[in-house]
């Protein structure tokens, strides 16, 4: 919590649980799935750094529909990236 000054937490939490991925679409969907379901179970919050703010379990499981329904755009943008690196 404290990596997240601008964040408010509005109550001290006993526990915290972290998700870490990198550039996998699929780690990324998991990630956000399985977030979901835990702040769901324990009455959490998830919080989403590329936002930077808490998200509810709900929006989270959002983010990780939207990352699905991405997968094609985001394959195609890191293809073109990829290209550009490899050509002379």
């Amino acid at each position: 919590m404290s990596e997240t000054p601008n964040v408010t937490f509005e109550r001290s939490w006993r526990y915290a649980l972290a998700f870490r991925w990198g550039g996998d679409i699929d780690a990324g969907v998991s990630a956000y799935l399985a977030a979901a379901a835990y702040a769901e179970l324990t009455a959490g919050l998830v919080l989403d750094c590329a936002e930077g703010k808490l998200i509810s379990p709900a929006r989270a499981a959002e983010v990780a529909a939207e990352l699905e329904n991405s997968r094609a755009l985001i394959e195609e943008a890191v293809r073109r990236a990829l290209e550009g690196f490899r050509k002379p």
